[in-house]
């Protein structure tokens, strides 16, 4: 599974997010809508790159295993996107940790005013719970392979 991949946002409908990754031998679409990620919002604060941020936190389910997810936003930048495809938060994530295992921090910031994404539209579509079933499934039986 590749995690390369990016984000396109309706800006019509401003809650529905397309990932556009390389998975499973091809290009898949994955469709969500930023209410899904229920974060919960703290009061702790800290800078990054001179941007005041707000700790957000989340646990997804991806199988049997519950990945506690930590980000640190920043509301002046009204843009709600992050990396591994994160997204919901009032403000761009410029730090996030995934699981205490793996953390993306932002090092610059570069704007590109002249920057249009197109809205994806070849893939195979699916809900990020169909996409988050399949990579569990080919996990166990990567598991189950190995100890035969």
């Amino acid at each position: 599974i590749s995690v390369d991949g990016k984000i396109f946002k309706n800006q019509q409908l401003a809650i529905q997010y397309i990932e556009e990754l390389k998975a499973f031998g091809g290009k898949v679409l994955i469709t969500e809508t930023s209410n899904e990620r229920q974060w919960n919002l703290t009061k702790e604060k800290r800078e990054i790159l001179g941007k005041q941020c707000y700790k957000a936190t989340y646990n997804e389910k991806k199988g049997e295993k519950t990945i506690n997810v930590e980000a640190w936003f920043a509301p002046d930048l009204p843009y709600q996107f992050g990396p591994k495809g994160y997204h919901g938060l009032p403000g761009l994530i410029l730090e996030l940790k995934y699981n205490n295992v793996l953390t993306y921090t932002a090092d610059k910031i570069n704007w590109n005013e002249e920057l249009h994404v197109e809205k994806p539209s070849k893939g195979r579509k699916m809900l990020r719970a169909e996409f988050n079933e399949m990579v569990g499934n080919a996990v166990e039986n990567l598991k189950s392979g190995s100890k035969n």
